[in-house]
């Protein structure tokens, strides 16, 4: 069974940035907000700060000498909002302002963890009234799990982006993340490297789900835990149901190991062949049996690497001998474990990357420098939670196209394949 610890407090938004494009309207509470019940975060006094950061030194070192985090602070939650009843949740931000998310969903999932999400209302639906407007703002929505008073979860904000994290002595951080600093990827082509067998079908049941095992390396804290990889699952199908995906991801099990591929000089490309060979004593091994006692269509490693190595590497176009990913625990926060997930099903970068031997179609989507969706490693000021796809819009811009950006499509027509590996 899923085992995790425990933890919580609170949290503030720096509002550095207004929107990037379009003209969209956040709608922005009153000043009167101050000390409302709803208030989910506060920072802690900084004399306070001084004392955590003593106790939390190691943990801090590493995630303050991640590029792409730009800001890393202890905050304080109430945790009790995170919960059905709560239809509001107060953050606040810049010029003693107030964000208010509105609850979009929320329910009980597994081992007794809540799920929270909600995003700023708007006027994009009255500025962009087409029908293939996207239902919610990726770059303007929260989603928060809970399990007793521990939290993790991700905010946007105007496109800026945060991570709300528990550390193992109960503290709790706030770190907001620059996407553009964030190491890019390179997948595996298993057509390149291994006799090539990409098997595709016109799905026959409404939709499938597809079974993640996430192992987690425990050498070096902060490490990630259960509600990290719940909450990765639950990013990847508040994704899927923006975008047209029928999928629907389930975190088949967690499990954390003590070995570092870092203090061994390994690289990623290295640590995806030991987790596939059943006979490495380190990876394969271990890993091989929980993938079949849980059932895993999908395995994931996650475990920290030098700076500015690749944040993450996986199979493209994953059979089951293939289907795994690894990706830096300091990359886990963000969009790179969702994205190598996109390419082990069979998703590339974009049709300037992709193996000429591959359908054309099967790549991510950039809107100029506006935006990029989560396949796509092209420069772009924004980077939508979303899949590309022609039948999606975001204020106003299609996600995709149908020659060389629908992912979707390729998603969609391999989602039964992938979830019959271990049917």
């Amino acid at each position: 069974m899923l085992e995790v610890a425990r933890n919580c407090k609170s949290i503030q938004v720096l509002i550095t940035r207004s929107l990037s494009f379009g003209s969209a309207c956040m709608m922005l509470a009153s000043p009167s907000y101050a000390g409302s019940p709803n208030e989910l975060l506060t920072f802690v006094p900084e004399a306070e700060q001084v004392e955590m950061q003593k106790k939390e030194a190691k943990e801090l070192e590493i995630l303050r000498s991640t590029p792409a985090n730009e800001e890393v602070r202890f905050v304080g939650v109430n945790t009790a909002l995170i919960a059905p009843d709560t239809k509001e949740l107060v953050v606040k931000v810049a010029d003693n302002k107030n964000v208010s998310y509105r609850l979009i969903a929320s329910k009980e999932l597994e081992n007794g963890i809540s799920s929270w999400e909600g995003q700023i209302d708007s006027d994009r639906h009255v500025q962009y009234p087409s029908k293939e407007e996207v239902d919610v703002d990726p770059l303007n929505s929260a989603l928060i799990l809970r399990k007793g008073d521990e939290v993790a979860g991700s905010l946007w904000v105007a496109g800026d982006e945060y991570s709300l994290r528990t550390l193992k002595d109960k503290t709790y951080i706030f770190v907001k993340i620059d996407e553009s600093k964030v190491p890019p990827d390179e997948p595996l082509s298993a057509s390149n490297q291994l006799p090539a067998d990409v098997e595709v079908t016109s799905p026959k049941t409404p939709y499938s789900v597809i079974d993640v095992l996430v192992v987690a390396s425990s050498a070096f804290e902060p490490s990630i835990d259960l509600l990290d990889a719940m909450l990765m699952v639950q990013k990847a199908n508040s994704a899927n149901r923006n975008s047209g995906v029928d999928v629907i991801f389930r975190l088949s099990d967690f499990k954390t190991i003590n070995y570092s591929p870092m203090m061994h000089g390994l690289s990623m490309s290295k640590v995806l062949g030991k987790m596939r060979d059943k006979d490495d004593p380190n990876l394969g091994s271990i890993i091989a049996p929980l993938r079949d006692a849980s059932r895993s269509d999908l395995v994931m490693y996650a475990a920290w690497f030098p700076p500015d190595v690749l944040c993450g590497r996986a199979w493209l176009n994953s059979r089951v001998d293939t289907a795994f990913s690894v990706v830096d625990s300091k990359c886990f926060s963000g969009i790179t474990p969702v994205h190598e997930m996109g390419h082990n099903i069979g998703v590339d970068h974009s049709y300037d990357w992709r193996n000429p031997s591959n359908p054309t179609y099967m790549n991510g989507h950039h809107q100029g420098k506006l935006f990029r969706t989560i396949m796509n490693q092209d420069e772009a000021h924004e980077t939508l939670m979303l899949w590309s796809t022609p039948s999606k819009a975001y204020k106003g811009f299609p996600l995709g196209n149908v020659g060389t950006a629908n992912a979707v499509r390729r998603i969609n027509e391999r989602r039964e394949v992938i979830s019959n590996f271990y049917p």
